[in-house]
């Protein structure tokens, strides 16, 4: 991506190694194998203020949710293009990524999973190999992605205090005229 100035990373409390080797590719804000200068910004995933080792329930969920929202939304404050990769960790963060982005991306935002093969998988468990070669057949797939935030720009804009969650909830009273009985049921919408 030739206009990439900042790499954020979301992270649980457990992966210390992990933050250890990516710190190690971001001296100074200098991307080592390129040269190029790339600020580097880690996130643990928190509820309230505190750090999430793992999510075990729905408390954890939100705490996630509103994490990603919360950086996601700070970056398009700042006017910033996002390109948000959904690969690897645990499924639920994957989806709630998810969840975060269809709230709050726009039509230039892009949302990644990065392919690779089982062979290279093998070969760079555990962190001993940090890039792939170009016959690795390692490849980015974009994910293609519904936007509701142009949608409900305007209740967007007037959510600095609520919570993705209520946010997600009123969406859905607000399609609900567009629900069968029995999607109303699911939903939970009257």
């Amino acid at each position: 991506m030739p206009g990439l100035e900042q790499t954020h990373v979301l992270l649980d409390s457990r992966i210390g190694r992990s933050v250890e080797r990516l710190n190690a590719e971001f001296l100074g804000d200098r991307y080592k194998p390129s040269g190029r200068i790339i600020h580097f910004r880690r996130h643990v995933l928190r509820y309230y203020g505190q750090p999430l080792d793992d999510i075990v329930n729905e408390i954890g969920a939100d705490g996630a949710l509103n994490t990603m929202y919360e950086l996601i939304r700070s970056l398009k404050e700042r006017q910033c293009i996002v390109h948000f990769s959904i690969t690897g960790g645990r499924r639920l963060v994957s989806f709630l990524s998810i969840s975060a982005a269809i709230l709050s991306f726009d039509h230039a935002d892009r949302m990644w999973h990065l392919y690779t093969p089982d062979t290279v998988q093998q070969r760079v468990r555990g962190g001993t190999y940090m890039h792939a070669l170009p016959e690795d057949d390692v490849r980015l797939i974009e994910v293609p992605l519904a936007r509701l935030s142009q949608a409900f720009l305007p209740q967007l804009l007037d959510t600095s205090t609520i919570s993705p969650k209520a946010l997600i909830r009123s969406q859905t009273e607000q399609m609900g005229i567009f629900l069968t009985f029995g999607e109303k049921l699911f939903y939970n919408v009257e």
